[in-house]
């Protein structure tokens, strides 16, 4: 996996586990988002290779019946949602927490087409300065709250269980209950652009992300 940088070399932790959520169906988008051609890779490439840098462990987790499985490199272990429960965001952090063998876990969706290791690697210390709590380590850009780039305890499996059984999927809303926040402030200073926070839902938003990337390069050429 070729490393994305934003600014030198970002801090190895052996201790956490790192997921890859490319389990969603990209409705919007129309077609499969891990698998999409950017910047000379895919989308969900370019976010294995920070969590590769980072993370002690990597993992991509698919919805059942999805393979994946040849598209992404050794030693990238790869885990299924439950098949009795929707596909959703919960479902694929879930399995993710409950099949990592490290206990802090960094969760990444499949379209952030700018990740970020630096405002990941913040998030990993906030997590870690803190055991026991917080348990989750959520970026808030305002009052946005951005839970598929966040730090996630084992110990939340149950509560996400609870909800998944309960009909509560919305990942918003355990970020706004059980979510410790890292203001904007903060996060500018691992990513001044906030670039690591920006996904990639339709095509045109794929477009627009292609052309800040060229933009970019033609500045540092």
């Amino acid at each position: 996996m070729a490393a994305v940088t934003d600014g030198g070399a970002a801090h190895f932790f052996p201790e956490v586990s790192g997921a890859l959520l490319a389990g969603g169906h990209g409705r919007r988008m129309g077609a499969d988002k891990a698998t999409l051609p950017f910047d000379g890779g895919t989308l969900g490439g370019r976010v294995l290779a920070v969590l590769a840098q980072l993370c002690g462990e990597v993992l991509a987790v698919e919805r059942p019946g999805q393979r994946h499985d040849m598209l992404w490199p050794e030693p990238v272990r790869t885990v299924h949602d439950r098949p009795d429960w929707p596909v959703c965001a919960l479902s694929g952090i879930h399995a993710a927490l409950t099949a990592a063998r490290h206990p802090w876990l960094l969760v990444m969706a499949t379209d952030l087409a700018f990740p970020s290791p630096h405002l990941a690697e913040g998030l990993i210390r906030t997590a870690l300065k803190t055991l026991p709590t917080p348990r989750l380590v959520v970026p808030w850009t305002g009052e946005v709250a951005h839970p598929l780039m966040a730090v996630y305890h084992r110990s939340l499996a149950p509560e996400i269980a609870r909800r998944i059984e309960a009909g509560e999927l919305r990942v918003q809303a355990l970020a706004r209950d059980l979510g410790v926040r890292v203001a904007e402030s903060t996060l500018s200073t691992w990513d001044p652009e906030l670039g690591g926070l920006v996904n990639v839902n339709t095509p045109e938003q794929l477009e627009a992300a292609r052309s800040r990337l060229a933009a970019r390069r033609k500045e540092q050429a």
